[in-house]
């Protein structure tokens, strides 16, 4: 199961973009147990250093790590955890 989360990124003409993220159940539970916000989630996706492995992306804020992939201008959150 997927659930739906929408944000807003600023383009680079200063504009408001719509960004959806969707996270899978297995992120959502990892959320829950280690007490991640989704707003913590958006803004690693949003604003954290950011590298590929493989077919995923990773992003690091602070000291959370979110793992997610990218289709249709659709953010999929694999996984959260603290690194």
């Amino acid at each position: 199961m997927l659930y739906n989360h929408r944000n807003y990124i600023f383009g680079k003409d200063g504009l408001l973009i719509p960004m959806r993220v969707l996270v899978r159940d297995h992120a959502r539970k990892r959320m829950f147990e280690r007490g991640i916000s989704m707003e913590e989630v958006t803004e690693a996706i949003r604003k954290g250093r950011k590298w590929r492995e493989g077919d995923t992306l990773h992003a690091t804020m602070r000291n959370i790590e979110v793992v997610y992939t990218v289709a249709d201008s659709t953010i999929f959150v694999i996984t959260v955890h603290y690194r």
